[in-house]
């Protein structure tokens, strides 16, 4: 048997909000153009790997929490 800890439902609710800020998003598109374009300077290759990164995980984190048991609270 697994144990949960359920967690409020606001808190759950509030992942899915979650994005990158404007200025990072803005920021990886801009080195994702570069890089699809062949023209991405190896100085910028590690931030773009990190951007990436990131708005890989963002969607995973979004489909865990909906799999958390929410617990409701009025």
């Amino acid at each position: 048997m697994t144990a949960t800890n359920p967690v409020p439902a606001a808190w759950i609710e509030s992942i899915g909000g979650f994005r990158l800020p404007p200025r990072a998003q803005r920021r990886r598109q801009s080195l994702m153009d570069r890089n699809n374009g062949g023209w991405l300077p190896p100085s910028d290759e590690e931030e773009w790997a990190v951007l990436a990164a990131l708005s890989g995980e963002i969607p995973l984190r979004h489909a865990e929490a909906l799999n958390i048991p929410a617990k409701r609270t009025a």
